[in-house]
């Protein structure tokens, strides 16, 4: 049986970029572990005048893709989901907006030092026993390139971290 010096050199590059792929896919298996919970996003609150229903609206829209685009939860739900009543270990998500400051799009595309959306909401994530698991402040804006409502993506990925780390101490950074 005759072996092409081609065959051989396939067959290692082959077997080689198999087991690179297998050890790439296991740090990525264990850093998205799925939490044994559940979490249903209520609506966004607000403590303050002047906030757009569009905001309020898109910072809930985004949470709820950013958590389910994070895979940690059992399931995602929406504030009235009949499921959650049926669903065990279930985190509530109440968010509201405590701080909010809608910039100029243009004079961020003129200046870039001025203009910048910012908004502080409070997180609350309490447990199916009403206990407090996570209770913070966070922050988002948009200082440079972007639409005002760029900022409410960006609060919703600081959200999902902060989140993170309250539920599961170990990924949290030191």
């Amino acid at each position: 049986m005759r072996i092409s010096f081609f065959s051989v050199i396939c067959l290692l590059l082959l077997s080689a970029s198999l087991s690179a792929a297998q050890s790439a896919a296991k740090p990525a298996a264990s850093a998205k572990a799925m939490l044994p919970y559940s979490i249903q996003v209520e609506r966004v609150g607000s403590t303050v005048d002047g906030v757009p229903a569009e905001f309020s609206a898109a910072i809930y829209e985004n949470l709820i893709t950013e958590l389910t685009k994070s895979g940690k939860y059992q399931q995602v739900l929406r504030d009235g989901d009949k499921r959650a009543d049926s669903t065990g270990n279930l985190i509530k998500l109440k968010t509201n907006v405590q701080k909010f400051q809608e910039g100029s799009e243009t004079k961020r595309a003129v200046t870039t030092v001025s203009g910048a959306t910012k908004m502080t909401v409070h997180m609350q994530a309490t447990g199916s026993d009403g206990k407090v698991l996570v209770d913070k402040d966070v922050d988002g804006a948009v200082h440079f390139i972007g639409t005002n409502l760029r900022a409410t993506l960006n609060l919703a990925n600081s959200m999902v971290k902060q989140l993170d780390a309250g539920l599961n101490p170990t990924t949290a950074k030191k």
